[in-house]
């Protein structure tokens, strides 16, 4: 390209962008819905192209020094399975061929280490033939500290969003409940707070902290969240690591502290997860109270939901990912193999992996003759 394309923004009526896009049902769509919303219009164009989009866009197309088009891929409208199917195009641009060329490599890279294919090389995930969107994991999981039940749970994730072991339709989750007195609150979240960062810490998992605050879409009253916020902001504070603000991605029923964990390709998941909830004690059905030892009288509690690992399932897929395959001695489902060399020693050889089983390490034997 010769000269460089500038780009340009402009707010529309909605009678200017129907007429523009009067072709295309599906930005009409959009259109009507941000007139229902009372919301701007944004238009940009570039050359011939003319697009719906809030922005914001770089200044001209001289910034586009290497771009590579990654997949493509088809997708609902929208994410709605009733909808119709549409073409899915995926790009990538970086300021110079030398950085693109990094990224290829490292997405190339990573792909040998997907838990995906580890798993199954390790043994250690089997697909059911009927339902293979549903990972069962063969490890032992191991918790300390506050009892916490080790939960089946179900969701309906899209045939589009499953992903290996990161994201299944049937997961387990340490989850477990900490009711305490709202004096209580700083003490037990230190506590949560340190528990995880101890248990990240033994693994060798650097995470990202982020407090998700009010939904648009949430239960009880203004005061009370804002309070809920400021607590959970101040243990952060104390906690002593960096964390970012994630606006209105709360619980319904109250902020969040939640800790991200990247796989192979760098793509962050949730893990570990801390919410506040006033609402719940509080609720007809439930009018939870407490005696204080001070006022003789009925007190209502606050609970704290928390989970250090989340979805075993998750967790496992990313430190598949994160130690590419090489588990640390500790850790690995296979600590040792004790191999006979010869048919003379295979009764020696199952002798000796008795003896290293009774002393607690997973051991196993190789008679064969490879």
């Amino acid at each position: 390209m010769e000269e460089p394309l500038e780009a340009y923004h402009t707010e529309v009526s909605v009678e200017q962008a129907l007429e523009i896009f009067s072709d295309d049902k599906f930005k009409v769509e959009i259109i009507n819905e941000l007139r229902a919303d009372n919301k701007a219009i944004t238009v940009y164009r570039c050359g011939d192209l003319v697009d719906l989009c809030p922005g914001p866009h770089i200044p001209n197309t001289s910034f586009v020094k290497a771009f590579r088009c990654l997949k493509a891929s088809s997708a609902y409208w929208r994410g709605n399975k009733h909808s119709e199917s549409l073409q899915r195009v995926h790009g990538i641009s970086y300021p110079d061929e030398n950085s693109l060329k990094a990224y290829i490599k490292q997405q190339e890279e990573a792909k040998k280490y997907d838990h995906r294919v580890l798993a199954k090389s390790q043994e250690l995930m089997f697909c059911l033939p009927k339902a293979p969107e549903v990972g069962l994991v063969l490890i032992e999981n191991f918790l300390f500290g506050y009892i916490a039940e080790f939960g089946v749970l179900h969701r309906n994730e899209a045939s589009g969003a499953l992903d290996g072991l990161t994201r299944v339709r049937r997961f387990v989750q340490d989850d477990a409940h900490i009711f305490c007195r709202e004096s209580q609150l700083k003490d037990e979240l230190k506590g949560v707070l340190d528990f995880i960062k101890y248990t990240y810490d033994i693994f060798g998992l650097s995470f990202d902290v982020e407090l998700s605050t009010r939904p648009e879409s949430y239960h009880g009253g203004r005061a009370t969240w804002d309070k809920a916020e400021v607590i959970l902001t101040e243990a952060l504070n104390d906690f002593g690591m960096p964390w970012q603000i994630n606006e209105g991605d709360g619980a319904f029923y109250g902020p969040k502290i939640d800790f991200g964990l990247c796989n192979a390709l760098k793509k962050k998941f949730q893990c570990a997860t801390i919410q506040l909830d006033f609402q719940l004690p509080d609720h007809a059905q439930f009018d939870l109270h407490y005696t204080s030892d001070k006022l003789g009288k009925g007190e209502k509690p606050v609970m704290i939901h928390r989970a250090v690992f989340g979805a075993f399932e998750r967790f496992i897929g990313i430190l598949l990912e994160h130690y590419k395959g090489k588990w640390p001695f500790w850790l690995s489902p296979l600590q040792v193999i004790v191999c006979s060399v010869t048919q003379e020693f295979e009764a020696y050889a199952i002798q000796v992996q008795e003896r290293i089983h009774r002393d607690g390490y997973h051991v196993d034997v190789d008679i064969s003759d490879r």
